[in-house]
């Protein structure tokens, strides 16, 4: 701009020139009129150029973001491949999965999952601090909305455009879909194992079970896998807890205790089987344990009522609604604070290289 005002100044100068003397500085005044217009044009050239980049930009941008209502759909996922339809042999809903997994993978993963709308903002405050005090990216804070918005849609590069795409994902995700059907989508495409994707596979692949058939035990040992399964299975292999995975599962009952998503007795009873590791399903002890989603009120117990395994309302509507009417109904969670997750840095960093 400081050129074209230079050139609008000089061809006023020469104008004044042109009335004193009209013949010598006419030519004059027309060539600096001519370079005046091509200054001009040269930015509006440049000024459209600019524009047009940048719209190509946005529009490539929006042609890259994923439709989250594509879960909707049947769909294969992007980071592992794995096929996400609700008609498929391997898909299973929430009601058929076992209230325990459900309890112990939020208490695990994802404490304040139902009050927050895909980011724990809290979590991320606290990350925050502590990487800056580690100095490096020692702790996540990724809710399962993000978690399955990864899983579905994006890959394991790092970076941080993949960071800022994943936030909008989930927040997409929690605009279009309820907190039912976030677990439900989130439990059919993580991964438990190598090649071992979903909780139905997974409750085959350790248990030999469906997923509506596991205990509180069995739940936490899944949930513990989760932060890394590859790694976290070796006790599997072995036949034998860790005591890394020991104390992670106990702190997973434990806290799914305070929560009252079980009972004192079935805390107690829990841990008394995490010696029969890994739970073969025609272990005596087993036999004893009573069907997941309610555990009747023991000879010796002082409480009158059977316990029930409470859950979110929200989603506790959505499993009544598929559920028959002859199922009792399930009573809904009362709100309770979040809960700190379960594995820790200083935890993670604990536990021993597996065996190759």
């Amino acid at each position: 701009m400081t050129l074209c005002h230079g050139t609008a100044s000089q061809l006023i100068q020469q104008m004044k020139l042109t009335v004193s003397n009209p013949k010598i500085s006419l030519h004059r005044s027309m060539i600096q009129f001519r370079n005046f217009l091509k200054g001009m044009a040269g930015y509006s050239i440049a000024a459209i150029s600019i524009a047009g980049i940048l719209l190509l930009g946005v529009m490539a941008l929006f042609l890259l973001v994923p439709d989250v209502r594509d879960m909707k759909k049947c769909m294969t996922t992007s980071m592992r491949k794995v096929y996400l339809c609700e008609s498929s042999p391997n898909f299973v809903s929430l009601k058929d999965i076992s209230p325990y997994v459900i309890g112990a993978v939020i208490m695990s993963e994802d404490s304040a999952f139902y009050s927050h709308e895909g980011l724990d903002y809290k979590e991320i405050k606290e990350s925050l601090i502590h990487d800056l005090e580690q100095g490096r990216f020692a702790r996540g804070a990724s809710t399962i909305t993000q978690q399955l918005a990864k899983n579905v849609f994006l890959n394991e590069k790092k970076s941080l455009f993949r960071k800022g795409l994943e936030v909008y994902l989930a927040l997409q995700i929690e605009k279009h879909f309820t907190k039912g059907q976030i677990l439900t989508y989130y439990l059919n495409v993580v991964e438990f194992d190598e090649g071992v994707f979903g909780v139905k596979a997974a409750s085959a692949h350790y248990f030999g079970k469906f997923p509506s058939e596991l205990t509180a035990e069995q739940g936490a040992f899944l949930a513990f896998l989760l932060p890394n399964p590859k790694k976290y299975s070796q006790s599997f292999r072995r036949k034998q807890l860790t005591p890394f995975a020991r104390k992670t599962i106990t702190a997973i009952l434990r806290k799914m205790t305070l929560t009252k998503k079980i009972s004192e007795l079935e805390f107690g009873e829990a841990l008394a089987r995490l010696d029969l590791f890994p739970w073969d399903s025609n272990a005596p002890a087993l036999l004893q344990t009573l069907k997941p989603g309610t555990v009747e009120a023991s000879e010796e117990s002082t409480e009158g009522d059977a316990f029930r395994f409470e859950l979110d309302e929200e989603v506790q509507k959505e499993i009544e609604t598929e559920t028959p009417k002859a199922t009792p109904a399930i009573e809904p969670e009362v709100a309770a604070p979040p809960v700190e997750p379960i594995n820790t840095p200083a935890d993670v960093e604990s536990e021993p290289p597996p065996s190759l």
